[in-house]
């Protein structure tokens, strides 16, 4: 094989140099190791295939006799090298059990002044060579260049935007409704005058469609939950998806549940001119979890969707007329899909390729022709109108941002009302308009004792990730004001302001230090360290898009995380000085604690038991057998164990398990259902929020 060493190769504008071991971007450049220059030179010789371990060590250490942790250092080194020049955006993916690939199409340089020329250029350079010396060489050259112009625009319309018509400056609202209560999940209709929305009441969600300036009127009824509204191409059919529930306690899974449960699809046929309903049909019952439905064309509906508990997510396709179900070919670069969204033919499919989500745009024919990392691990996603791009937005990202099939992006600043926070936003047919539902979270955090049940804070605020230091002497906790997600410190009766999430991001994670001089939390895909003495905030981990924090030891030299790997949690241990990372558990890991001396305190999901980790053997004990399965622990004690049973907003009461005995008792009972706590302590008893679905309007945003 030729392995190109003389000449270099770019991936967008970063530019690796073989045979100098160097890579370059921005007038900066990192010199790396021989091997692992190798490695990265090897794959991509071979983008945009998946390559193995195996086939590394085969290929790159040319037999030697050495282990897959060479690989995985190498990748490391790799990885950190390119971080020092591009930072958080990912050249290289890791598929759970499969290799490695690149995320960007490589392109090798040439001899010569053309030497990274794209593919398409260096034929016609040679071919103009040709003819040069022939005597009708510039008509037969002007003749191949129109020939290759149109090969071109053949293989790349998919990737070419001929027209823009949609706004992207948005700088007003109004309220399309306004009911107490919650309106949420608008679907605009293709004729740019109708939209459907949910509307959630007492005791039942009602599909509604209202003409702007009009009275609503409803569609159907359910008991359930209506979800993922999507008109037909034509405008003719509504599709939704119905939660159905057995029991209340079949509302909200069980701590650490998967969220699987029952639905129905149906597909409303809607006369608008007349606000009838002309028939409805029920297409199908689903047991597992639909993530995304939209409509393939006229006759058929595209759904991504688990099948069964602990399943992971596949492509799926319903045809109206025939009544048959059917499984997309799964695709190697897109496996476990988050949603899908189809425009025309072509579709916009997303996935989570190490902690983040990536945007696969595919052709007609399901082939891809563009692929796009986000700086978030979580999306929703919309076609606009005239199919040039997508709109993605994320609970994570305090703008929206529109991404075109060309590569090329565009951030929307969305005006809404103060307090309020927009979701789910669809441009209107005509692209100048859009959308959105507004949520206005309001929380009110509370500290309930065993003889005392009191307001914390007021509920002007959204306040969650409330934290009891080590002693129980301060609480921390996430207020979102101004738009802004700061952390907040409650101490002697007084609060302060600490620090803020960078960008505007929300607080995933805050926990205090094992010594309670600091806290640790995890905004933007990094983890983050506060100190308290200091007031100085600093990057712990610069990628951390897969972790969580679960504790930091005395001492400050290690992190205990859980990192999410194909939907799965397991517990590591995160070596501070050097970033290495050593896996703890194998498995599927739920609550977990530690204490300040290190030692981890986990259950695995769905099973009883309480598994212990120290940090001297590193191997997982079993320690005690009576420990309910999926409980949520709260504290850890001396003498025993402080935890939860149930699932969020239908808790237990606050239970303790004694290590020398396994005995289990009530330590503190709720005076009302429908709580979620969010820290405790023996001495200090429990914050809690009370679970209330948040008021919500559908508004409608123009420039």
């Amino acid at each position: 094989m030729d392995r190109q060493e003389e000449r270099g190769f770019s991936l967008g504008e970063l530019t690796a140099l073989p045979a100098r071991n160097e890579i370059i971007l921005g007038g900066r450049s990192e010199h790396v190791q021989p091997k692992v220059m190798a490695v990265f030179l090897y794959l991509a010789e071979q983008y945009p295939r998946v390559v193995s371990n195996d086939e590394l060590l085969a290929e790159v250490w040319s037999g030697r006799v050495v282990t897959h942790s060479s690989v995985q250092k190498s990748i490391n080194f790799l990885r950190k090298a390119i971080a020092d020049l591009a930072g958080d955006e990912a050249y290289i993916t890791h598929y759970s059990k499969k290799g490695y690939t690149l995320t960007k199409a490589p392109v090798f340089a040439q001899a010569g002044a053309n030497a990274l020329a794209p593919p398409l250029a260096r034929p016609y350079a040679r071919l103009r060579a040709a003819l040069r010396a022939h005597p009708l060489g510039y008509t037969l050259a002007g003749v191949a260049l129109f020939v290759l112009a149109l090969m071109y625009l053949l293989l790349a319309s998919d990737r070419i935007v001929w027209q823009r018509a949609h706004s992207v400056s948005l700088s007003q609202y109004q309220a399309l409704t306004s009911e107490q209560g919650a309106e949420f999940g608008a679907a605009p209709h293709p004729n740019n005058r109708h939209f459907a929305y949910i509307r959630s009441e007492p005791e039942e969600t009602v599909i509604r469609v209202a003409e702007h300036g009009s009275e609503p009127w409803p569609v159907a009824s359910s008991e359930g939950d209506w979800q993922l509204l999507s008109w037909s191409p034509s405008g003719r059919y509504l599709a939704a998806v119905e939660r159905v529930y057995l029991d209340e306690r079949s509302r909200t899974p069980g701590f650490y549940g998967r969220g699987d449960g029952l639905y129905n699809l149906q597909v409303f046929e809607l006369d608008l001119a007349t606000g009838q309903t002309l028939d409805k049909h029920r297409l199908s019952q689903w047991q597992g979890h639909i993530r995304s439905l939209s409509w393939w064309s006229e006759d058929a509906l595209e759904l991504v969707a688990s099948q069964g508990s602990g399943a992971i997510s596949q492509r799926y396709r319903y045809h109206l007329g025939q009544q048959r179900l059917e499984r997309v070919k799964e695709l190697e670069f897109a496996q476990n899909p988050l949603a899908s969204a189809i425009h025309d033919g072509r579709t916009a499919l997303m996935n989570r390729q190490d902690g983040r989500v990536r945007v696969h745009f595919l052709n007609r024919e399901q082939e891809r022709f563009a692929s796009e990392l986000l700086a978030t691990d979580r999306a929703d996603i919309s076609w606009l109108s005239d199919g040039s791009a997508v709109l993605l937005s994320s609970p994570d990202l305090p703008y929206w941002l529109v991404l075109y099939r060309d590569g090329e992006r565009a951030v929307i600043q969305p005006p809404a009302p103060a307090g309020s926070v927009l979701q789910a936003p669809r441009y209107s047919a005509d692209g100048q308009r859009i959308y959105a539902s507004a949520l206005s979270p309001r929380t009110t955090l509370r500290q309930q004792t065993p003889v005392t049940d009191t307001a914390l804070t007021r509920g002007a605020h959204w306040n969650y990730a409330a934290r009891w230091s080590p002693d129980a002497g301060a609480l921390a906790y996430v207020s979102v004001r101004n738009g802004e997600h700061q952390i907040w410190l409650m101490q002697n009766g007084e609060e302060r302001l600490l620090t803020k999430a960078p960008d505007a991001d929300t607080v995933d994670e805050l926990i205090w230090s094992g010594d309670g001089k600091a806290l640790v939390f995890k905004a933007a895909g990094r983890l983050y360290r506060y100190a308290l003495s200091s007031a100085e905030r600093g990057v712990l981990l610069q990628e951390a898009a897969t972790l969580t924090p679960v504790a930091e030891p005395v001492g400050g030299e290690t992190l205990l995380v859980k990192k999410t790997i194909a939907d799965e949690d397991n517990l590591w241990r995160v070596d501070l000085a050097s970033a290495e990372q050593r896996q703890l558990t194998f498995g599927s890991v739920g609550a977990a604690l530690a204490d300040a001396q290190g030692r981890l305190y986990f259950q695995y999901i769905g099973q009883a038991g309480l598994w212990r980790i120290t940090a001297a053997d590193q191997e997982p004990e079993l320690i005690e057998k009576a420990l309910p399965a999926n409980s949520e622990l709260l504290h850890l004690g001396d003498e025993g164990v402080y935890f939860l049973t149930g699932g969020p907003c239908r808790e237990s009461a606050i239970q303790f398990m004694a290590f020398s005995d396994a005995q289990v008792r009530d330590f503190l009972s709720r005076s009302q259902s429908g709580l979620e706590t969010q820290s405790f302590h023996p001495e200090a008893g429990a914050v809690y929020r009370q679970c209330e679905t948040p008021d919500s309007d559908i508004l409608l945003l123009t420039d």
